[in-house]
This record gives structure tokens, sequence and C-alpha cells, in this order.
């Protein structure tokens, strides 16, 4: 109210507003003859020239504003919504970067070079770091001249026998890829509430040497304690899409059932998760990575590059990387993520989806070959996860889904044969220089358990035969993955 009746005040002052007064005053303002026009009454202004006065108190933008269209003022304020929209996507890219990092902190000057490739805005520094508080810090380390922004952590310690993770995992089209609300995870033990359905066929199955011979191991029993002591202080990454979210939420699982006491942190942010048993300073991220090549939105449309990761610059940090995809390569027009597709410098409307996904693992290999140091960082390959919709895969045809199947394919071979992602992953691997990349092969032994997933029962509508059960067939994947280690 005082900063009004000031601006009021200075308007009265005005040595123009005072002569414009009294001419009104002379015109009497209303009459028949010369009324001065714009007033109402004698020295006063039109309330929407006075809102400009109070909005534009500069000159030159009052007059600016004053010569404006309707069309002009609208693409304004539809330029000003638009920044305004950018900030909570600014402040997600800003606390990854910043999250991935080992002390959760990064130069000031290192993100100001690479702000563009990360989202950022070019004035990051004031409407991101310093307008959100509750998120960020921005400081001047003690033993240089240097500023820093960290991340001020959220996230809660456990209680003594419990994990609860509340995952909410979107994908770039704003939709959660495990369902529409919060998907809980409640392990007591092994058992969980997450996609189980109501019998008892849900209790892992740990797989022989003889039936896993594709991953060329013999399979120790899960330890997670040990597992803990031997990797502390250590990082680990699943990155992929929601088959890695499956494996993920196993693994964390299997850690919590062999240290049920152990204190941890998690941390969520929108596609990423991060859960850090305090305990041990173990570190176990998921990073939400559908295609594993980028995506960028252009004039044109979403683009699929199937030569840029820029992701990597994250990834190489860590000392074991989990990687898969496939399921979203092989999605049609309604579920695909992209419009167009960059494949040796041109841009394509669409291309053959399994020739794509052959170039978009090639373009991986090549990373990790070139930026990955795989003396310190190991490296695995998840093969391809199969789903089981068409009973004629594994000998019934008058099947339509894994809806009502309750126990394995009998015998150790399936029917249809590998799929061809599998044999495409096997030959890029081959390709590759060195002998840097493991195969975590999980696909064979999937392929056998039709009455592995949540069908009906996920808490989602529909039918789910694409992920599976927890506990059940990703614990086996992660009893190999283990061997491996």
């Amino acid at each position: 109210m005082e900063e009004t009746w000031e601006s009021w005040m200075r308007f009265w002052k005005d040595p123009k507003v005072i002569e414009n007064s009294k001419i009104n005053s002379r015109n009497r303002c209303g009459g028949q003859n010369a009324v001065a026009k714009g007033t109402h009454t004698g020295g006063s202004i039109t309330i929407g020239e006075h809102r400009k006065r109070l909005v534009f108190k500069h000159l030159v933008k009052r007059i600016l504003y004053s010569k404006l269209t309707r069309k002009s003022l609208l693409q304004i304020e539809q330029a000003k919504l638009a920044l305004l929209a950018q900030f909570p996507q600014a402040i997600t890219h800003l606390l990854k970067l910043l999250f991935l990092s080992n002390a959760r902190r990064l130069r000031l000057e290192h993100v100001r070079i690479a702000r563009k490739d990360f989202g950022l805005p070019d004035d990051f520094e004031f409407s991101v770091v310093l307008k959100y508080p509750k998120y960020f810090r921005l400081f001047d380390a003690k033993e240089t001249s240097n500023k820093y922004i960290e991340a001020i952590a959220k996230g809660r310690d456990s209680t003594p026998s419990e994990l609860h993770l509340q995952v909410h995992t979107h994908g770039h089209d704003k939709k959660s890829f495990v369902g529409e609300r919060a998907r809980i995870v409640h392990v007591r033990g092994l058992i969980s509430s997450t996609s189980s359905q109501p019998n008892t066929h849900m209790t892992p199955v740990i797989p022989t040497p003889t039936n896993i011979d594709e991953a060329n191991a013999s399979v120790s029993e899960f330890d997670g304690k040990a597992f803990l002591e031997e990797f502390k202080g250590k990082k680990i990454m699943y990155i992929g899409d929601s088959l890695s979210l499956n494996i993920y939420e196993s693994f964390l699982c299997l850690l919590h059932a062999a240290v049920p006491e152990a204190k941890f942190n998690q941390v969520i942010l929108r596609e990423n998760v991060t859960v850090t048993f305090l305990d041990y300073g173990v570190e176990i991220v998921l990073f939400h990575s559908n295609l594993l090549v980028d995506i960028e939105v252009e004039k044109i449309g979403r683009v699929l590059r199937l030569d840029s990761i820029k992701d990597g610059q994250i990834w190489k940090n860590f000392d074991i990387l989990i990687f898969n995809t496939w399921l979203w390569y092989a999605r049609r027009p309604r579920g695909q993520q992209w419009d167009f597709v960059e494949y040796n410098g041109q841009i394509l409307k669409d291309m053959d989806r399994v020739e794509a996904f052959r170039a978009g693992l090639k373009t991986w290999a090549k990373w990790v070959e070139t930026d990955v140091d795989t003396t310190k960082t190991k490296v695995f390959f998840q093969g391809t996860s199969p789903a089981h919709y068409h009973g004629s895969e594994w000998g019934e045809p008058t099947v339509n889904s894994c809806l009502n199947e309750t126990t394995p394919v009998n015998g150790s071979t399936y029917p249809s044969g590998l799929p061809i992602a599998l044999d495409i992953v096997k030959q890029v691997l081959k390709d590759v220089s060195k002998p840097i990349v493991n195969l975590l092969d999980i696909t064979k032994l999937s392929q056998l358990r039709k009455d592995g997933h949540p069908s009906i029962y996920s808490g989602r509508h529909g039918l789910d035969c694409t992920h599976w059960c927890i506990g059940g067939v990703p614990d086996t994947w992660n009893q190999i993955l283990y061997s491996l280690l």
C-alpha cells in the first residue's frame, strides 16, 4: 500500500502532470468542448495507464510497453510462462549432476561452461541456485578461491527392519514408466509387496551351473553383508529402462535382507534414485536412460541421435556399471520417444528398429572403449529380457499371455529360440577391441520363467508380461552378477 501511495505522489509531483492538470481543469474535463483525451477527472489517468507505470517505472520501458500490440503482449506473457516452466526441469538437471558427483558439489565455473548441455538457463546461478536455497548452496572453497555449488541432501534413515523406497520414475514424456502412482518396495527379508502374484511360486529359483552355462560362471550364494564389506566406499550404477528398475529394486531387497539393521539414505530425483548404505559407504544408483543414446528436442521435434551419449560424463565416474536397453527401440509410433532419427549425418523420419538398436549399441560400445577407465570401472551389459505374450513361443499356441501361468517351461530349451536383440548384443561386444565388458546373460533362463511376471497383479491397469515380480527372476540376475563380481 505504501509503495502504491509513493508512486502516486511521485506522479502527482511530475511538472508535466501538474501542467496537464491545469489544462484539464480549464477544459472542465467532460464538457462539450476540447475534451482532454484519456482523462476522467482533472489531472487523472486511466487505471490501465497507472498499471503500466507501476509495472514499468522506467520511462523507456513505459514507452516500449505502450507501443506494443496485443499480440506482442501475449507473446511476452507466453515467453515469461515458458521461462518459469523450465525452472523445475533445471532444478532436476542440476540436482542430478550434483548428486551423481563424488562430493555432491561442483565448481560453479565448470557448470557454467556446460550449462547448455544440461538444459540450464544462462542465469542459472541466480534463477536456480540462489533462488532455491532449500536445494542448493553456493560457497567459496577455503583452500582455493573457487566458487562451488553444493546440493543439500534430502532423505531419511531407515527404520530398524524395514526398507521403504518410494520410487517416482518418469520418462521424457513425463509419464511414469512404473505406474501412475508411487511404487512402494516394502521388504521384510526377501518378501516384497511390489508386483507379487497371489501364489507361492514367487520364491526365487536359484539357477544351477547347468542352466546358466551362457553366463559361463558357477553361482555363489548371495551374501549381501560380504558384498557391502568388500565394496565398501564404492559406487554402483544401474543404467537403462524399467527392466533396470526391476534388477535395481531386487538388488536393494537382497542387500537389505542381509543387513536389516543397516542405516541408509535415499534421494529420489524424478528419473533417478540413489540409495546409500551409510554404514558401508556403498552408493547404489538407478539412472533412467531408455535408449542409452541421446534424445534432443529440436525445432522439428524430438530427435534420436544414434551417435551421441552425453550422460556418459556422469556414468564413467562409477566403480560398477550395469547397462540395459532394447525395450524402447522396439516401440511403435504410439509409444516411441522420438519423432526423427539422426543416423550417419542424415535426419530420417524412421528406420529399421533392429538396425537402430545396433547403431545405438555400437555408439555405446565405442564410448566404453574411449571414455571408461576399465582398470578402475567394471562394466556389465544386461542381456535381453524376454516378454511372454505369445504361448506359441513356449509351445502352447492356445495361450495368449502370462496370465494364470504358475510353473516354468518344462526342460531347458525354449522352442522359439533366442531373440535377435541378444545376437546383436553378443556381436557388438565381440567387436570391442578388448574384453572389457561382461555380458550378464540372463535371456535363456528368463525365457523359461513364463510364470515370473506380475500379469494383472502389478498394481496398474492392464496386463504386464514384460516386467518381473520381486522377489523372483531379477533376484537370479543379481545372483549371477554377484558371482561374476
